[in-house]
């Protein structure tokens, strides 16, 4: 609740300053790399809580200096998410045994990530898996 407070208030601020560029970051679980990820998903009951996903802290670095950098006006929202889960078993089987009622709406094809980054491509030219 508190970020989505925040970023309420910087709608607001960029809403009465028209100049103002504010970027909020939404970071999911930030590790060192993919494979600290699958192995502390392993252990444990609750990965399913946080949809399988987290975000590289180089890739996440990243972000930052692109929405700093970024050529918009405005608030903007982006997850900063790796584009796949940290399990093997495929997206939409995961969906559908832990999310029953929930309506799939896109593509989970493979071990496709649960979260959007394309609005990040799109404006800030980032992508999770880039060198």
């Amino acid at each position: 609740l508190s970020k989505w407070v925040l970023e309420q208030q910087a709608g607001a601020f960029a809403r009465r300053y028209d100049w103002l560029r504010i970027a909020s970051l939404r970071f999911h679980w930030l590790l060192e790399s993919e494979g600290r990820a699958r192995e502390i998903s392993r252990g444990s009951p609750f990965v399913w809580r946080h949809l399988w996903a987290y975000t590289n802290t180089a890739a996440a670095a990243r972000a930052c200096l692109r929405a700093v950098s970024a050529e918009f006006t405005g608030h903007e929202r982006f997850y900063i998410v790796a584009p796949r889960t940290v399990v093997d078993e495929p997206s939409e089987e995961l969906a559908r045994r832990h999310f029953p009622d929930t309506p799939i709406r896109g593509a989970l094809g493979g071990n496709a990530g649960f979260f959007s980054c394309a609005r990040a491509e799109q404006i800030l030219g980032w992508r999770h898996d880039e060198e």
